[in-house]
C-alpha cells in the first residue's frame, strides 16, 4: 500500500542534491513527491511467505529531474525499517538509512478502525529516524485516479556509489554510476487522489 504527496520545495534546494548527469527539469524545478509504502515482496520460492525479510515499509523523497531529454524521478532520501531492504537498496543505488515509518491501514472489511476508500477518507503516514520524527503526512481522498498509469510516469534514476577506504584511495571509488530503474508489469489499483498536508518537523538533528 502506498501513501503519497506532492509538494514544491526550493528549487536550488532541489539542485544541490542532483548529481552530475542529472539536472533540474524546466518546467519543474522543485516539484517533489514524498511515497510511504508498505512492503510485501516475492521472488523464486514463495518469499512473500518469510514475513520477517519480505514485510517492511519505506519513505521516498522524489525529486523531478531530467536526464538527457528524459523526465526521472530522483530519489536523496529515503528512510526503510528493514536491513536486508536496507542492503539491497545499496546495490541499487539508493541512499538508504533505517528508520522507523508508519501508516494508516485499510481492509476490505468496512471497519471503525480503517478509513473507507470513498470520499472524505483519510491516511496517515509518519517517518522518523534516531528517535527523531522527520515527517508528517495527511492524506483526504476526493475521487479515484482516472488512468493509475500516470502515477508512475516518470523512471527512477539512482546513484550507485561505492567508495575505496584504501589509503590515498577515497577519491577514487570502486563504482560510480547512474542507473535507471525500470518496472516490468505494473498493476496500480484502488488508487485515489485528494488533498494532502505535509510537514517536516524541525529536529535537533536537522538544526546541526
Amino acid at each position: 500500500m502506498v501513501v503519497g504527496t506532492e509538494f514544491w520545495t526550493d528549487p536550488a534546494a532541489a539542485a544541490a542534491t542532483l548529481p552530475d548527469g542529472l539536472v533540474a527539469g524546466p518546467q519543474t524545478a522543485g516539484h517533489s513527491t514524498v511515497l510511504l509504502i508498505d512492503w510485501q515482496y516475492s521472488g523464486s520460492r514463495d518469499k512473500y511467505l518469510d514475513q520477517v525479510n519480505s514485510q517492511y515499509h519505506e519513505f521516498f523523497a522524489l525529486l523531478d529531474a531530467r536526464w538527457q531529454d528524459t523526465p526521472v524521478a530522483w530519489c536523496p532520501y529515503i528512510y526503510v525499517d528493514n536491513d536486508h531492504a536496507l542492503v539491497r537498496g545499496w546495490i541499487q543505488g539508493f541512499p538508504k538509512k533505517l528508520g522507523t515509518v508508519a501508516q494508516t491501514r485499510t481492509f476490505t472489511v468496512a471497519t471503525q478502525a480503517a478509513p473507507a476508500l470513498a470520499p472524505g477518507g483519510r491516511l496517515a503516514a509518519t517517518v522518523s529516524a534516531a528517535g527523531y520524527r522527520l515527517a508528517n503526512a495527511l492524506i483526504t481522498l476526493q475521487a479515484p485516479v482516472p488512468d493509475p498509469r500516470t502515477l508512475a510516469a516518470r523512471p527512477m534514476v539512482n546513484l550507485r556509489h561505492f567508495p575505496r577506504l584504501a589509503a590515498g584511495q577515497q577519491d577514487d571509488p570502486a563504482g560510480h554510476e547512474l542507473v535507471m530503474a525500470l518496472f516490468d508489469d505494473q498493476t496500480i489499483m484502488n488508487a485515489w487522489t485528494g488533498t494532502s498536508e505535509l510537514e517536516f518537523p524541525k529536529s535537533p538533528a536537522r538544526a546541526a
